[in-house]
């Protein structure tokens, strides 16, 4: 689940005299004893990167390896950007390349992380280093297991509740990096206000891809920055081998369009339907998982405004309705918010189908926290909806029906 961050205005009016207090107490590179990821003395012919990555699917970042340290470039750090943003992640231990231009510098592996979205808790926790992590967002709406315990053991601090991000608290863990988003906007304010606080932050752009498998590779990012990038291979091939295997069956299985359900998504708010369009990270899924989504005509990467009546006369037949509002449990739910959804076929066949198997008591929902990084789990769930006789004795992991 992806939070919208915000800074409180009394850390806003206080901005001057928290700079200068962060300006006396926190330098933009800490100062720490060597460790043991530390180079001791340093050798300039060797590879100190012998595990590379290599970009397949995400299109929002890329990396280039330098012997001793990477060179890692954002192309749209949010919508809204005209520039690339890059970081230049030098192995500690080992000099500072003189031509880093306006790259921001870290020093990796880093010992100490804060994150400000708990889609990338699992990438910590698939890499084996949860114990990386120092801080996050809202503490109790994550979902990952190894976060969950280090939390109840109080090696991980709750930096940002409602929203709200608690500078001082950041600033109290001395992260050595700030993992957050910038969707423009107030999401960039926050940005801003944590880098004139002295806070070293580092965008994570994988919400703007738009295919499962491109924001799961942003797994191979996070590793950029804990030299785990031989891990992140491993874990990921894992995960692109099981949801193209899935894919391709579905595929077979459907060869005739005529065997493939019709579906459509989302619901009304205020007589307002944002339906995804056909380039839609939604829309991808739909159809790997070998459904005709209703839209795949709306030449579009980001959600749509239509009006009630519109997604009426297209989807009133559709076999299936997925995605909906997360509070409704029950098909009584659905129509005690609108009687009209009842005139919907899927309504009255019992084909509704919500991504809120996997939510906590405090609202956090796994579907955008562990189903980020492992969109195969999400697309046998929707095959097992479409076309159950391909995965007969499967359970779902995210996905169920409205009683």
């Amino acid at each position: 689940m992806r939070l919208s961050l915000r800074i409180t205005p009394v850390l806003f009016l206080l901005g001057l005299g928290l700079n200068a207090c962060v300006q006396n107490s926190v330098s933009p590179v800490v100062q720490r004893p060597l460790s043991p990821d530390c180079v001791q003395e340093f050798d300039p012919s060797r590879d100190y990167f012998p595990d590379k990555v290599q970009v397949e699917f995400a299109t929002g970042f890329e990396v280039d390896y330098h012997g001793h340290y990477k060179r890692v470039t954002l192309a749209s750090p949010h919508p809204e950007a005209n520039d690339p943003v890059e970081y230049v992640l030098v192995q500690c231990g080992t000099p500072i390349p003189d031509d880093i231009g306006e790259a921001t510098v870290v020093e990796v592996p880093v010992p100490s992380v804060v994150v400000l979205s708990t889609t990338y808790l699992p990438h910590f926790a698939a890499l084996d280093r949860v114990n990386r992590l120092v801080g996050m967002s809202d503490t109790q709406i994550t979902q990952t297991p190894a976060v969950i315990e280090r939390v109840k053991q109080q090696k991980i601090r709750d930096v940002s509740r409602n929203q709200v991000v608690n500078v001082e608290a950041i600033l109290s863990l001395n992260p050595d990096i700030v993992m957050t988003f910038d969707a423009g906007g107030s999401s960039s304010d926050t940005v801003l206000m944590l880098e004139n606080a002295g806070l070293r932050v580092v965008l994570n752009s994988e919400y703007l891809e738009m295919s499962p498998l491109g924001r799961s590779e942003w797994l191979k990012f996070t590793a950029l920055f804990l030299n785990q990038e031989g891990k992140a291979k491993e874990v990921f091939e894992e995960i692109r081998a099981d949801y193209q295997e899935l894919s391709q069956r579905v595929a077979a299985a459907i060869a005739d369009d005529t065997s493939r359900p019709t579906v459509f998504t989302g619901f009304s708010s205020t007589n307002t339907w944002y339906v995804p369009g056909a380039n839609s990270y939604a829309a991808q899924f739909l159809r790997d998982a070998g459904a005709d989504y209703l839209w795949d005509d709306l030449d579009s990467q980001w959600t749509v405004p239509l009006d009630f009546e519109v997604v009426y006369q297209r989807a009133r037949d559709a076999d299936f309705w997925v995605n909906v509002n997360s509070n409704w449990r029950t098909r009584a739910d659905v129509i005690e918010d609108d009687p009209r959804y009842g005139n919907f076929a899927a309504w009255q066949g019992d084909r509704i189908y919500n991504n809120s198997k996997r939510v906590n008591e405090f609202g956090g929902n796994d579907y955008w926290e562990m189903g980020i990084l492992y969109p195969n789990l999400i697309l046998a769930d929707l095959i097992q909806i479409f076309h159950p006789n391909l995965l007969p004795d499967a359970e779902k992991t995210y996905y169920q029906k409205l009683e």
